[in-house]
């Protein structure tokens, strides 16, 4: 059975901002450089791991429920 783990995407997404920010505030990048980093991650955090608005989504829940009649 394959779990996911709803809202790893909005973990990991405030921890890579909260990196960010603390790298803007020491000088070592620029405010266009962390909005820029920010998108990027947003978009690759996002597709890699599941996010709370997955559970509305019927196709996350039709696999797993194809996964729970095969175990």
């Amino acid at each position: 059975m394959r779990k996911l783990l709803y809202g790893q995407a909005e973990y990991y997404y405030s921890l890579s901002c909260e990196m960010t920010e603390k790298l803007e505030e020491r000088g070592l990048i620029t405010a266009d450089q962390r909005k820029r980093i920010d998108e990027l991650d947003r978009r690759s955090i996002y597709e890699m791991y599941p996010s709370v608005n997955d559970m509305d989504n019927d196709n996350v829940c039709k696999d797993n429920d194809k996964s729970n009649v095969a175990s």
